[in-house]
């Protein structure tokens, strides 16, 4: 009987270290899907009010529009204002690849020169 314990326990540590590996894998995995899904969200946002704005003839259409959206949405004009950045600056929805997050984009969509863009969005990928 003691020797089945003994046993028992070792192939329980060997199972601990295995589902602990799998539980903070999967965790890691989540965590980079929820990001991804948050810089998607963004700029498809962004896309929403660009595309929206520039079917309006009235100047002051964009004001309006991000107050409105503010109230409904619950997302402060500021956040609006960067999504709208973001589109604007990118185009086109950035590869998934290149691991930047929804964070590092509000921040690079404010850099104007895109040569210095260019440069900080690689000094981000190569520190991830």
């Amino acid at each position: 009987m003691q020797k089945e314990q003994v046993t028992y326990l070792k192939n329980y540590e060997d199972l601990l270290i295995e589902i602990r590996s799998l539980v903070d894998h999967t965790k890691d995995e989540i965590a980079n899907l929820v990001e991804r899904k948050k810089v998607e969200m963004a700029w498809q946002v962004g896309k929403l009010i660009a595309e929206n704005i520039s079917n309006s003839s009235d100047s002051n259409y964009g004001k309006t529009l991000f107050d409105r959206l503010e109230g409904d949405l619950a997302i402060t004009k500021t956040v609006l204002y960067k999504m709208h950045g973001f589109y604007k600056v990118y185009p086109e929805i950035p590869s998934k690849e290149d691991g930047l997050n929804w964070t590092h984009y509000r921040v690079l969509s404010s850099v104007k020169i895109d040569e210095e863009r260019f440069h900080l969005e690689n000094l981000v990928i190569l520190v991830n």
